[in-house]
């Protein structure tokens, strides 16, 4: 018998209920202990193709998620929406999906690999 998930199918299977019910409050708890990362003040804009884009607003220590582009994003994130639930289920790896071209990345690089330890909070282990 297999382990069931611990998230809802449902919910993998909307990516605005993803990352309001599952990414956001992992990412946001994730955030509030990681104090090497309070100093950080900036915007990260999720471009989820059809579904929309959302912006996660990194301001020392908080994070706020908004259904909307970035007003000045410093990083620039782009996927297709089924592969968001794929790195939820650890099913792809961030780096295997910039390798093929799954996830685009534009911005400040740097500033990506250092927020990129908050995303797998996200992750289903």
């Amino acid at each position: 018998m297999s382990t069931p998930l611990p998230i809802a199918s449902p919910v993998l299977a909307d990516p605005a209920r993803l990352l309001e019910e599952w990414i956001f409050p992992r990412l946001t708890a994730e955030l509030a202990a990681r104090r090497d990362l309070h100093d950080i003040s900036a915007e990260l804009e999720l471009v989820l193709g059809t579904y929309g884009t959302f912006t996660l607003e990194v301001e020392r220590g908080g994070l706020a998620l908004k259904k909307r582009t970035a007003k000045k994003p410093s990083i620039i994130l782009e996927l297709d929406a089924s592969d968001l639930a794929e790195f939820v289920l650890g099913a792809l790896s961030p780096s295997a999906a910039l390798l093929d071209g799954r996830l685009e990345l534009a911005g400040d690089v740097g500033l990506a690999m250092r927020l990129a330890p908050l995303f797998s909070a996200a992750i289903i282990s």
